[in-house]
């Protein structure tokens, strides 16, 4: 099956002729196999719990980060939950730490390279990140929206605004067994804000981030239910 999954995969990169779109796909392919590793694993600990929604952490010893994991039910079916995921023109209303997005440029294969600028917390500087995204659709039906920082100079730096990197974030988006109208939810990020953060802003992100599950579910009914 894997010999099968990687044949494909090729056929699907000969199809793109751009040779840096092909760099970005290698590169998201690499780490969509790592978020699917890293979400099933089991080196988590529990930090916050919300209802039906948990937040869960671990403390990565190679590169001294923090990484957040956000799990929990989504009362709407997979593609409506990812329309409004890629929608930069409403990523505030569910994300705290949002200030501003868009679509840079796209890279075929329902990939895109996108730009995003964060809030950390109140008297810190905003960080910003440039990344390729691509949206999956798995074997087993559910669906994956994986992203990483590139390093290719797509946006120019912004005054007081610190460069963050992106080793791997994004969704992953379960069936529901019984009731094709929902899903499950998970949210990851592994990110180096990189300068000097308090431990309170660390913090606070880690929280914002863990229970963007509970607040994209919250959002998706404001704007669907009469």
């Amino acid at each position: 099956m894997d010999s099968d999954l990687n044949e494909r995969f090729e056929e699907q990169l000969a199809s793109l002729k751009n040779k840096k779109h092909r760099k970005y796909h290698r590169l998201l392919k690499e780490k969509s196999n790592e978020m699917l590793e890293l979400i099933e694993s089991d080196i988590w600990k529990p930090v916050s719990n919300k209802g039906e929604y948990d937040v869960f952490t671990y403390f990565d010893n190679d590169t001294g980060l923090k990484c957040v994991l956000g799990q929990g039910p989504i009362d709407f079916d997979m593609e409506t939950a990812l329309e409004l995921i890629g929608d930069y023109s409403r990523r505030g209303l569910f994300d705290k730490t949002f200030v501003e997005g868009e679509v840079v440029e796209e890279i075929g294969l329902d990939g895109r390279l996108e730009y995003q600028r964060v809030n950390p917390g109140p008297l810190i500087s905003h960080r910003d990140m440039v990344f390729a995204t691509r949206k999956l659709f798995l074997e087993d039906n559910r669906i994956m929206w994986v992203a990483s920082s590139v390093e290719d100079d797509l946006k120019p730096p912004v005054k007081k605004v610190v460069r963050g990197h992106m080793f791997i974030g994004g969704w992953l988006l379960e069936p529901h067994e019984e009731d094709p109208d929902k899903c499950f939810a998970y949210f990851l990020a592994k990110g180096d804000a990189k300068g000097a953060i308090p431990k309170f802003a660390v913090n606070f992100v880690a929280k914002e981030q863990g229970l963007v599950p509970m607040k994209l579910n919250k959002c998706l009914h404001e704007i669907h239910d009469e």
